[in-house]
This record gives C-alpha cells, structure tokens and sequence, in this order.
C-alpha cells in the first residue's frame, strides 16, 4: 500500500502529499481502521505473536487498499491533467514531500512493473 500511495504521490503530485493526515477526522473509515488494529499489533508484537501482529498489520493495510480504490484518486488525476485537484486543493500547510520510493536512486522502475 505504501509503494502504491508514494508511486501516485510522484507521478500525480511532484511527490507532495497534499493533504495532512490531521485532515482526517476520527470517523475516517482509514482512520478508525488504524485505531482499533493498531493497539491489537502493537499488544501482539509484545507478546511475540507475530502472526497476529501481521494480520493486524496487513488488516490496516486492506482497509487503506480499499479506500484507494474506493476514492480512485488516478481519476481525478486524469481529470485535472495530472495535478490534484482533489481533497485538500493541493496546496496549504498540510503539504508533506513524500520520500522513500527509491526514486532517488534508481530504484522501483524497471523492475517487474
């Protein structure tokens, strides 16, 4: 999920985020996903059971899955040009560079895509 966003960051959005993530309020659906899991991962990975610490973890990533998919911000992309021009405008003091795609050095192209 996280290659997914950051690889639409940077071909949509220069590779800033346009949106904070404090834009979000608590009866987000991605937002109450990271609440009730996120306590479950972290109570599992203390008690070494790491396979409940990964469905819990790979729970938070279904639900972000899903609301990429419900959202289709690819088509709002096309819409605008290839500039977001969905929520948060982008623009603002919400704006985050996103980082780590391996972009930077060479990495992710070419690779099985």
């Amino acid at each position: 999920m996280l290659n997914r966003s950051l690889n639409l960051l940077h071909q949509n959005c220069g590779g800033v985020l346009p949106v904070g993530a404090a834009s979000f309020g608590g009866d987000h659906p991605l937002v109450a996903a990271v609440a009730e899991q996120l306590p479950a991962a972290e109570a599992a990975y203390e008690r070494l059971a790491l396979n409940d610490a990964l469905e819990a973890v790979l729970s938070i990533a279904t639900a972000g899955n899903a609301f990429i998919d419900a959202a289709a911000p690819w088509t709002a992309f096309k819409k605008v040009g290839g500039a977001w021009g969905g929520v948060g405008g982008g623009g603002g003091a919400g704006q985050r560079q996103a980082r780590g795609t391996g972009e930077e050095a060479g990495q992710g192209r070419g690779r099985g895509r």
